[in-house]
């Protein structure tokens, strides 16, 4: 039986493509978090703070794309 993406319309591939990409981003996110006791009950900038610089940036990174993803979830 094929999956719902192998036969879906062109929106509902992009509707899931973008559904995997936010999971991802997500658990991504978490994962960097966890590096941080309490990482998500801190202030953004006090937390952020926590990680090492490289991770900082990713975890921004990530953040941008998220929003650019969800935004353009709610476009289709």
């Amino acid at each position: 039986m094929p999956k719902q993406y192998e036969t879906g319309s062109k929106r509902d591939v992009l509707y899931y493509a973008l559904e995997c990409a936010i999971r991802d981003r997500e658990g991504m996110q978490e994962s960097l978090a966890g590096q941080v006791h309490d990482f998500w009950k801190l202030p953004r900038e006090q937390a952020l703070a926590q990680l090492s610089k490289d991770d900082r940036e990713y975890f921004v990174e990530i953040d941008s794309r998220l929003r650019d993803f969800e935004r353009l979830q709610k476009s289709l």
